[in-house]
Protein backbone atom coordinates (compact mmCIF):
# COMPACT_ATOMS: atom_id res chain seq x y z
CA UNK A 1 0.00 0.00 0.00
CA UNK A 2 3.17 2.25 0.93
CA UNK A 3 4.48 1.82 -2.86
CA UNK A 4 0.43 2.71 -4.26
CA UNK A 5 0.20 5.76 -2.53
CA UNK A 6 4.31 6.77 -2.72
CA UNK A 7 3.75 9.68 -5.74
CA UNK A 8 1.58 11.68 -2.76
CA UNK A 9 4.59 11.08 -0.40
CA UNK A 10 6.99 14.12 0.86
CA UNK A 11 10.67 13.75 1.21
CA UNK A 12 10.64 14.17 4.84
CA UNK A 13 7.20 10.63 4.65
CA UNK A 14 9.87 8.91 2.51
CA UNK A 15 12.59 9.15 5.36
CA UNK A 16 9.89 8.36 7.97
CA UNK A 17 8.73 5.29 5.61
CA UNK A 18 11.90 3.57 4.96
CA UNK A 19 13.67 4.42 8.85
CA UNK A 20 10.38 2.51 10.04
CA UNK A 21 10.36 -0.27 7.88
CA UNK A 22 14.14 -0.97 8.88
CA UNK A 23 13.33 -0.70 12.16
CA UNK A 24 10.46 -3.10 11.95
CA UNK A 25 12.79 -5.75 9.95
CA UNK A 26 10.96 -5.57 7.39
CA UNK A 27 13.07 -4.37 4.03
CA UNK A 28 11.66 -6.96 0.79
CA UNK A 29 13.92 -5.70 -2.40
CA UNK A 30 10.21 -4.59 -3.85
CA UNK A 31 9.61 -1.83 -1.43
CA UNK A 32 13.36 -0.78 -0.68
CA UNK A 33 14.62 -0.01 -4.11
CA UNK A 34 11.56 2.54 -5.07
CA UNK A 35 11.83 3.91 -1.88
CA UNK A 36 15.45 4.53 -1.67
CA UNK A 37 14.47 6.23 -5.36
CA UNK A 38 12.31 8.32 -4.39
CA UNK A 39 14.54 10.01 -1.96
CA UNK A 40 17.01 10.62 -4.85
CA UNK A 41 14.00 12.21 -6.67
CA UNK A 42 13.57 14.39 -3.66
CA UNK A 43 16.70 15.57 -3.14
CA UNK A 44 16.14 19.37 -2.97
CA UNK A 45 13.75 18.59 -0.39
CA UNK A 46 15.93 16.07 1.66
CA UNK A 47 17.51 18.13 4.92
CA UNK A 48 20.40 17.28 6.43
CA UNK A 49 18.47 15.44 9.30
CA UNK A 50 17.08 13.55 7.15
CA UNK A 51 20.31 12.47 4.98
CA UNK A 52 21.72 11.39 8.29
CA UNK A 53 18.18 8.63 8.90
CA UNK A 54 19.00 7.58 5.33
CA UNK A 55 22.64 6.64 5.52
CA UNK A 56 21.70 5.10 9.23
CA UNK A 57 18.70 3.23 8.20
CA UNK A 58 20.61 1.28 5.14
CA UNK A 59 23.77 1.05 7.21
CA UNK A 60 21.30 -1.20 9.65
CA UNK A 61 19.61 -2.67 6.13
CA UNK A 62 20.33 -6.55 7.08
CA UNK A 63 22.75 -8.81 4.51
CA UNK A 64 20.21 -10.61 2.17
CA UNK A 65 19.97 -13.61 0.22
CA UNK A 66 17.86 -13.08 -2.23
CA UNK A 67 17.32 -14.84 -5.89
CA UNK A 68 16.30 -13.49 -8.80
CA UNK A 69 15.21 -15.91 -11.62
CA UNK A 70 16.84 -13.74 -14.51
CA UNK A 71 20.42 -13.47 -12.72
CA UNK A 72 23.11 -16.28 -12.44
CA UNK A 73 24.62 -14.58 -9.24
CA UNK A 74 22.75 -15.28 -6.76
CA UNK A 75 24.71 -13.16 -4.28
CA UNK A 76 23.02 -10.18 -3.60
CA UNK A 77 22.81 -8.04 -0.06
CA UNK A 78 21.97 -4.59 1.09
CA UNK A 79 24.36 -3.08 -1.25
CA UNK A 80 22.66 -4.29 -4.01
CA UNK A 81 18.89 -2.45 -2.85
CA UNK A 82 20.75 0.95 -2.83
CA UNK A 83 21.32 3.06 -5.82
CA UNK A 84 25.23 3.43 -6.64
CA UNK A 85 24.83 7.23 -6.14
CA UNK A 86 22.54 7.17 -3.14
CA UNK A 87 25.84 7.42 -0.60
CA UNK A 88 27.59 9.78 -2.15
CA UNK A 89 24.75 11.89 -2.88
CA UNK A 90 23.44 11.81 1.05
CA UNK A 91 27.25 12.59 2.51
CA UNK A 92 27.18 15.88 -0.22
CA UNK A 93 23.67 17.13 1.34
CA UNK A 94 25.26 16.84 4.94
CA UNK A 95 28.28 18.27 3.64
CA UNK A 96 26.55 21.66 2.32
CA UNK A 97 24.49 21.63 5.74
CA UNK A 98 27.63 21.37 7.31
CA UNK A 99 29.06 24.02 5.40
CA UNK A 100 26.21 26.78 7.43
CA UNK A 101 25.52 27.44 10.48
CA UNK A 102 24.08 23.69 11.20
CA UNK A 103 24.03 22.29 14.98
CA UNK A 104 23.67 18.53 15.17
CA UNK A 105 21.51 17.18 17.98
CA UNK A 106 22.74 14.69 19.69
CA UNK A 107 20.45 11.59 18.07
CA UNK A 108 21.86 13.02 14.76
CA UNK A 109 25.22 12.97 16.25
CA UNK A 110 25.09 9.09 17.32
CA UNK A 111 23.57 7.86 14.29
CA UNK A 112 26.23 9.83 12.17
CA UNK A 113 29.01 8.80 14.16
CA UNK A 114 27.87 5.05 13.36
CA UNK A 115 27.27 5.77 10.03
CA UNK A 116 30.90 7.13 9.73
CA UNK A 117 32.26 4.12 10.49
CA UNK A 118 32.53 2.58 7.20
CA UNK A 119 33.16 6.21 5.36
CA UNK A 120 36.02 8.07 4.50
CA UNK A 121 34.62 11.85 4.68
CA UNK A 122 37.33 14.21 6.57
CA UNK A 123 35.20 17.42 6.29
CA UNK A 124 31.77 15.71 8.09
CA UNK A 125 34.70 14.14 10.56
CA UNK A 126 36.22 17.07 11.53
CA UNK A 127 32.64 19.06 11.97
CA UNK A 128 31.67 16.60 13.82
CA UNK A 129 34.75 16.63 16.27
CA UNK A 130 34.00 20.42 16.42
CA UNK A 131 30.95 20.06 17.63
CA UNK A 132 31.26 17.03 19.87
CA UNK A 133 31.91 19.55 23.29
CA UNK A 134 28.89 21.54 23.31
CA UNK A 135 26.71 18.36 22.33
CA UNK A 136 28.16 15.98 25.14
CA UNK A 137 26.59 19.14 27.50
CA UNK A 138 22.74 19.05 26.09
CA UNK A 139 20.82 17.78 28.43
CA UNK A 140 19.48 15.27 25.69
CA UNK A 141 22.67 13.67 25.39
CA UNK A 142 22.92 10.77 27.22
CA UNK A 143 26.01 8.43 27.57
CA UNK A 144 23.79 4.88 26.38
CA UNK A 145 23.37 7.27 23.35
CA UNK A 146 26.83 7.64 22.67
CA UNK A 147 28.12 3.99 23.72
CA UNK A 148 25.93 2.27 21.49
Amino acid sequence: QLLKQRKLLQAKNVVEAFSGLVEADYTPAEVVRPLLADSLKMLKWVGGEDAIQLLHAVARLPRQQTRDEDDDNNDHNSENLVPEEFHGTMLGVIRRRMQSWWRLRPSDMADLAEVMKNCEDRFIVENMCKQFPRVLQLEDCSPPLFLR
